[in-house]
């Protein structure tokens, strides 16, 4: 997501796309496991209207501001729901948080998929696929 102080609010439509490309590009692939799998199965949201571009980051910055330092697993703990967190197996994302995140609801079972990164649905998408099927399909 851009950040304010990097968004050029002069640049045209034009250059504000190439600009949300190319940080795009530098910002997401450190989430991916096979860098190759870059351009696969990604909705780009450069190709969203200048508008809404240069809106992102504002709208991006309220939301990580409204979220303070909640605690979402006390919350976690209260469904009753099964619950199925999903990570890649090679991700820059501590495996402790998401373990964590995995132990706070009762019914929940942690899934970690081989060969993917953070972004396990542009790694992984087939196996990701199944493996949602499966779980939905009990």
């Amino acid at each position: 997501m851009m950040e304010l102080e990097k968004l050029d609010r002069t640049a045209t439509d034009d250059q504000l796309v190439v600009n949300c490309r190319e940080e795009d590009r530098i910002s997401f692939k450190p989430y991916l496991y096979n860098l190759g799998n870059y351009n696969q199965g990604r909705q780009d949201a450069c190709d969203d209207p200048p508008a809404a571009i240069r809106n992102a980051a504002l709208v991006g910055q309220a939301v990580v501001d409204s979220l303070d330092d909640f605690d979402f697993r006390p919350m976690l703990k209260k469904l009753s729901v099964r619950v199925l967190v999903v990570e890649g197996e090679k991700t820059n994302v501590p495996l402790d948080s998401t373990r964590e995140w995995a132990k706070a609801p009762p019914q929940a079972q942690l899934l970690l998929i081989a060969n993917a990164g953070h972004a396990v649905y542009v790694d992984q998408p087939a196996v990701l696929i199944r493996n949602l099927e499966a779980f939905l399909g009990r």
